[in-house]
């Protein structure tokens, strides 16, 4: 399996540029660049980052040897929101069914009190809707937080 170093190692000498050329244009010190090159996988952030700007690839490139697909990452987006959405009706129906049942028990126990039947009795859809709107603003500041990354 190929390397950060390795793939860096390729860039250089494809575009036939020296290790002191590169520190130089991109303020990496030399024996910092030239250790981490020794070292494969060893290297900070911001070096790595100083890098794929140089050389104009993409930080996914580098670091796991493959370009990173928007298509793919959208549509696993999109069919995370779809079981996010599943599971939330599937837990709106397991609440109506439990406060139903809670209902029949109060109602049969000479005990239940009329405030707690009341709520009870309401629907709590706006919960429900908070936390779709939760798991898809989750969602949504992943695709954010990965598209920055990608620049």
């Amino acid at each position: 399996m190929e390397s950060i170093s390795d793939r860096i190692k390729r860039l250089l000498s494809n575009r036939q540029l020296t290790v002191y050329k590169i520190c130089r244009e991109t303020g990496i010190q030399q024996a910092t660049f030239g250790r981490s090159l020794k070292t494969l996988n060893v290297w900070k952030t911001e070096h790595l980052m100083k890098i794929a700007a140089y050389f104009n690839v993409s930080l996914d490139w580098l670091i796991l040897g493959k370009e990173y697909k928007e298509s793919e990452y959208i549509e696993q987006l999109q069919s995370n929101i779809l079981k996010h959405k599943k599971n939330l009706k599937e837990l709106e129906d397991e609440n109506k069914r439990l406060r139903k049942a809670m209902l029949i028990l109060l109602e049969e126990s000479e005990v239940g009190n009329k405030e707690l039947i009341n709520d009870l009795s309401k629907p709590s859809r706006r919960n429900a809707e908070r936390h779709l709107k939760e798991a898809i603003s989750d969602e949504s500041n992943e695709r954010t937080r990965v598209s920055h990354k990608r620049k």
